[in-house]
């Protein structure tokens, strides 16, 4: 929830307003970092088009945004002046209170979406809310899946299952040709080594494409080869299911649709991302759990989920939504 508090002196008619870096909400240009024009060309480019933009206590920083269009509006509707500071990324949330709270207050007003509790409203005031917004979960596309590899194909098995199932061939085609070798003689005087090869490649032959150009003449190689056919029919019906469900995955479907599946443990809590001392920090614990992946910004969070330290987080709608759009 947006929200303005201010304290008990604010008929003043100079303001001395705290804000923080909050896409779309307030959008902070410092001239002092060339490189966020390179990192973030797209934002300044609908700044260069906003109109609106204030100047702060810092000569190098100006913000834009929401925000400076409403104290831009208030201005001059209420005839007050006003002096802006952007506070540091690293400031608790909760820390805001303090700093229009006590009887040294550095701000007489703090404009940013600070929950309404029942503690707060004891040690400061809250503006009606002038915009409402809710939580929302942020994933990478689906943490779990791998894109598609030359070596995709072997995935449904563990290699200990390929392992096994290229030993039984192998000796299933040496006992076949010694149940044959006797009813054989060799032919050209080729060698006993040469004859077995020829009758190890002759077997595979014949069980991975079920080919009948050997004629078994023995019992026992009729058997094997029968249980040979019935365990390919097995094996490959097992290895279609299990790859057609391997693709099905990794077709990047959601994996959590609400925070019932948090709530459920559809993933462990210690990948859930959640900046401390925040309005998101005091939900989650009330009603979720108390052990998750502490983030210190909201800035982290992106960085937290890309490099694969967390597989989700929770923040606020609507900057949540900016971000994406714009990053």
């Amino acid at each position: 929830m947006k929200s303005v508090y201010v304290s008990g002196r604010s008929e003043r008619q100079h303001l001395r307003i705290l804000v923080i870096d909050a896409p779309p909400f307030v959008i902070v240009q410092n001239s002092s970092i060339p490189k966020q024009l390179s990192t973030h060309a797209k934002i300044l480019e609908r700044i260069r088009s906003n109109p609106v933009h204030l100047k702060t206590n810092d000569s190098n920083i100006l913000i834009y945004g929401f925000v400076a269009n409403f104290i831009h509006e208030l201005a001059m509707r209420m005839n007050f002046t006003y002096k802006i500071n952007v506070a540091d990324p690293s400031t608790a949330y909760h820390s805001l209170v303090a700093l229009v709270a006590e009887d040294d207050r550095q701000y007489d007003i703090v404009l940013f979406h600070i929950a309404m509790t029942s503690g707060r409203m004891l040690k400061v005031d809250f503006s009606t809310p002038f915009h409402e917004d809710t939580f929302r979960i942020i994933t990478r596309l689906n943490p779990y899946s791998s894109s598609l590899s030359l070596f995709s194909c072997f995935n449904p098995f563990t290699w200990d299952v390929w392992v096994a199932i290229f030993a039984v061939i192998i000796y299933s085609s040496i006992i076949i040709y010694a149940f044959e070798h006797q009813n054989r003689t060799i032919e050209n005087n080729q060698s006993e080594l040469k004859t077995i090869l020829i009758g190890i490649c002759h077997g595979l032959t014949s069980i991975l494409i079920m080919n009948s150009d050997i004629r078994l003449t023995t019992t026992s190689s009729r058997l094997t080869i029968l249980g040979l056919y019935a365990l390919g029919i097995i094996l490959i019906a097992i290895y279609t299911a299990n790859f057609s469900s391997f693709l099905t995955l990794n077709r990047g479907q959601s994996f959590i649709s609400g925070i019932d599946d948090i709530k459920n443990g559809v993933l462990p809590f210690s990948r859930i991302g959640i900046v401390t001392n925040s309005a998101v920090s005091d939900y989650y614990i009330r009603n979720i759990s108390t052990h998750y992946y502490s983030l210190s910004s909201v800035e982290e969070t992106y960085s937290r989920l890309l490099d694969h330290t967390i597989d989700a987080s929770i923040w606020d709608s609507s900057i949540l939504e900016y971000a994406v759009n714009n990053y």
